[in-house]
């Protein structure tokens, strides 16, 4: 016959191991590509015809940072996947990289992150070069900040929260890029 003791133990081991389960499969969530892939809020101003299909994704790096951006679990091939994804919806990601008249290169200098809360705010800092391959010109560069935002409403686990965070500064920053790169002329 158990104690009250013995209950009490079994009971806030069964807990214990209970509230950790989360934690664990949480650690190993990689961002998804698509939760980062950004679509037009209100619509883009029309690009330029000249990039409509002209553009391929080059150099994806992180500036001395890991290939997974600090604890976030944003890998650079995840940020190329969205990035990809997100000038493709856009019409100006080319065909086939071969064809293509523009390289556009990525590079992650920042991503900041708070430690675990129950609203977190992650910036991420990119610098973006959209450079001619044929002539080296560079008709667009510039380094783009941005931030997202999850409170424990979109996810109750606070890895898996930093993550939702993370996706969302980079999705933001990625459609800071789109909206800047409506304005570009290209010859």
């Amino acid at each position: 016959m158990m104690t009250v003791t013995m209950r009490l133990r079994t009971a806030a081991m069964v807990l214990l191991l209970a509230s950790g389960l989360p934690l664990l499969s949480a650690c190993t969530q990689p961002a998804e590509p698509q939760a980062m892939v950004a679509a037009p809020t209100g619509g883009f101003a029309a690009f330029d015809p000249g990039l409509a299909g002209a553009i391929t994704v080059g150099d994806v790096s992180s500036a001395g940072v890991s290939d997974r951006v600090w604890t976030s679990e944003v890998g650079m091939p995840e940020f190329r996947d969205a990035l990809s994804q997100s000038l493709a919806g856009q019409g100006l990601l080319a065909a086939v990289p071969a064809g293509s008249r523009y390289t556009l290169d990525a590079q992650f200098l920042e991503m900041s992150q708070p430690m675990i809360e129950l609203e977190m705010t992650v910036e991420t800092r990119v610098n973006y070069v959209l450079s001619d391959i044929e002539t080296g010109q560079q008709p667009f560069a510039e380094t783009i900040s941005s931030e997202g935002s999850a409170t424990i409403g979109d996810e109750l686990n606070g890895d898996a929260r930093r993550r939702v965070a993370a996706e969302a500064a980079v999705r933001n920053n990625i459609r800071q890029l789109l909206e800047r790169l409506a304005s570009v002329s290209v010859p």
